[in-house]
C-alpha cells in the first residue's frame, strides 16, 4: 500500500489464492505527500487504515476510516510532530472493541515509542 506523490492509495484484496484475482479499492485518490507504512484493522464495522506521509518536513500519521472497504474514506491527521519530527511505524491493536494505535516518533534526536487510543 505504499503510494507516491501524485497517485493514490489502494488496498487489493483477494479471497482466493488460488487465482490471485484482485478487487481493488481506493483509500485515497489524490495523495499529497509519499506515504509508508500502511495498516489497516477493522473494529466492529469500521474499518481503519493508517498511513505515515513524508513530506520532506516531517512525518506524521494520517488515519482513514470506513464502513466499507469499496469506501468512502473520510481522512484525518491525527499526528502532527513539527518540523524536522518524525512519527511512522503505525500498528493498529484491537481489543474488546477498542483500538490502540502504537506508533514510533523521533523528536529531539531521541526515538519513542506513543500509544493512542482510537
Amino acid at each position: 500500500m505504499t503510494a507516491r506523490t501524485g497517485t493514490s492509495i489502494k488496498i487489493w484484496v483477494n479471497a482466493d489464492l488460488d487465482t490471485l484475482t484482485d478487487t481493488e479499492y481506493t483509500v485515497d485518490a489524490a495523495v499529497t505527500d509519499d506515504t509508508w507504512d500502511h495498516t489497516i484493522r477493522k473494529i466492529g464495522n469500521i474499518w481503519y487504515a493508517f498511513s505515515a506521509p513524508d513530506n520532506g518536513i516531517m512525518q506524521y500519521i494520517d488515519m482513514y476510516t470506513s464502513s466499507t472497504l469499496g469506501g468512502p474514506w473520510t481522512k484525518e491527521q491525527i499526528t502532527n510532530p513539527g518540523t524536522d519530527m518524525w512519527d511512522y511505524w503505525p500498528d493498529f491493536y484491537v481489543e474488546n472493541n477498542s483500538g490502540y494505535l502504537f506508533y514510533a516518533s523521533k523528536k529531539d534526536g531521541f526515538g519513542h515509542i506513543i500509544a493512542k487510543i482510537i
